[in-house]
């Protein structure tokens, strides 16, 4: 396998828990602290050396890609109106984003996430690994989770996903069954439905590999999501590896918890 450098994002689900305000603001624009949502998981790309970013996008989703665009009127609008706090703003966004290249492709209806990354199928070799990080999961961490992912999928050339402890509180965690390997290192064997008990549950950051794809294919379900395509791997004998990441996961899922995670991050 190549060294992963590429990582999919999918931002094309229509946000109906943030109606209704996403109707025109996209989630991944909604402000946590002095930064929006799209900001931190360019910046754990960035910082894991992931610089080939790939959105999944509808075409309401377009208004991200703007916001990541050079504006060089703006900045000599700031510069005329000696407003150095806006420009030193604009450079703070131009600093992240340099040495990242960007491309996306549409995803017409949201189908799920499985769906959102078989259609990013196209910009992936067949012999790269690659990382999916979905929109509702930012993790604080001094390795970014990313890399601490990817170390694991250095040594087992597997597929990895990000897992963290649970309670029986988290009645929306998709709950998994492991084989323990190592500390934090774990065998998934199976993917939980409603009502097994496990305390590790999947976080939406993953290292894949592209064999995925054929099961993402042959994926006939209404909804497409990664949990049932990594049963469906599970269940044809292939192997999947579970980190319990060493960080402090906040969540973007809806207006509750976006409300926890921009009072945590107001208040450090």
């Amino acid at each position: 396998m190549q060294e992963v450098k590429k990582i999919i994002i999918p931002i094309s689900d229509f946000g109906n828990k943030f109606l209704p305000l996403s109707r025109v603001v996209p989630k991944e624009l909604w402000p946590l602290r002095e930064r929006p949502v799209i900001e931190y998981l360019l910046q754990e790309a960035k910082d894991t050396g992931l610089d080939q970013i790939i959105f999944v996008m509808s075409e309401e989703k377009k208004i991200v890609l703007n916001y990541l665009k050079s504006d060089p009127n703006l900045k000599k609008l700031l510069k005329d109106n000696n407003d150095d706090q806006g420009l030193k703003a604009l450079e703070i966004l131009e600093e992240l984003l340099h040495d990242l290249k960007f491309t996306s492709v549409k995803q017409a209806k949201s189908l799920g996430h499985g769906h959102a990354v078989l259609q990013a199928s196209s910009k992936i070799l067949k012999d790269e690994a690659f990382g999916v990080m979905t929109s509702n999961n930012i993790v604080e961490s001094e390795v970014p989770c990313m890399q601490q992912l990817i170390d694991i999928h250095d040594t087992s050339q597997k597929p990895v996903i990000a897992l963290k402890k649970v309670t029986d509180n988290d009645l929306s965690a998709t709950r998994v069954r492991v084989d323990k390997i190592a500390n934090r290192v774990f065998k998934i064997k199976k993917i939980l439905t409603g009502g097994e008990d496990s305390d590790l549950a999947i976080v939406g950051k993953y290292i894949l590999t592209p064999e995925i794809f054929g099961f993402l294919k042959n994926n006939t379900r209404e909804e497409i999501t990664l949990a049932d395509t990594f049963s469906d791997m599970l269940q044809a004998g292939k192997t999947i590896y579970g980190y319990e990441f060493e960080g402090t996961h906040l969540e973007v899922k809806d207006k509750d918890s976006y409300v926890e995670t921009s009072k945590y991050l107001l208040n450090k």
